[in-house]
C-alpha cells in the first residue's frame, strides 16, 4: 500500500477514492500548502500555495469561493510542479484528477473546476510573475495570455498564510474536525 504521511500523522492512500476520503483533511491540507512554495520554489521570495489560494478564494465570484480555495488543494498530497513539468509527466493528469474528485466529494465542490476559477487563477498568475518573478525573456510560452487582475503580490510568511486559509476555509462555511 502506498501512502502519504500527513502534518496530522494520517497515513493517506493514494488509490481508492474511498480510502482517500476517510483521509483528507482540511488542516493537513492548509498547513501543507502553507509550507508549499509556488513555482517550484524559484520566485524571488517565498510565496506559498496556501496564500495563493486565498487569494484566487478572494477574488472568484462569491458561489465559487469555496472552489477557488481548494482549487489547489491536490498539491497537499503531491506538489506544486510548474504547470510545464507537469504536462511531460505520464500518469500524474490521472492522479490529479482522482484526487480532486475526492476532494470535491469530500468538500461538496463542484466536480470540474468551475472556468471562473480557472480564469482568476490565471489572472492572478500573470500579477504573481510582475511581483514575484524574474523577467522572463519569453514569456508567451509558459505564461497564459490574460490581464492581470492588477493586485499586488505581498507575501505572507507560512504561519500567516496557513492562518488566512483555515479562516478562509471557515468563512465560507467549512468546518474543521480534527
Amino acid at each position: 500500500m502506498s501512502y502519504v504521511q500527513t502534518y496530522l500523522g494520517k497515513m493517506d492512500p493514494l488509490g481508492n477514492i474511498d480510502d482517500i476520503l476517510k483521509h483528507i483533511s482540511i488542516v493537513d491540507i492548509a498547513h501543507s500548502l502553507a509550507m508549499k512554495c509556488r513555482y517550484g520554489g524559484h520566485c524571488r521570495q517565498f510565496y506559498s500555495v496556501a496564500q495563493h489560494s486565498v487569494l484566487v478564494s478572494k477574488w472568484t465570484m462569491p458561489e465559487f469561493a469555496m472552489d477557488g480555495l481548494l482549487h489547489d488543494a491536490e498539491e497537499a498530497y503531491f506538489s506544486d510542479i510548474p504547470r510545464p513539468v507537469k504536462k511531460m509527466i505520464p500518469g500524474w493528469e490521472d492522479m490529479i484528477i482522482n484526487m480532486k474528485a475526492a476532494i470535491a466529494a469530500k468538500f461538496k465542490l463542484s466536480p470540474t473546476e468551475p472556468a471562473h476559477v480557472k480564469e482568476i487563477d490565471d489572472r492572478i498568475l500573470i500579477d504573481e510573475r510582475k511581483w514575484l518573478m524574474r523577467d522572463d525573456p519569453d514569456p508567451d510560452l509558459v505564461w497564459p495570455s490574460v490581464d492581470p487582475l492588477g493586485i499586488k503580490i505581498r507575501p505572507w510568511p507560512w504561519q500567516k498564510a496557513e492562518s488566512e486559509f483555515l479562516n478562509a476555509f471557515r468563512r465560507l462555511g467549512g468546518t474543521i474536525f480534527e
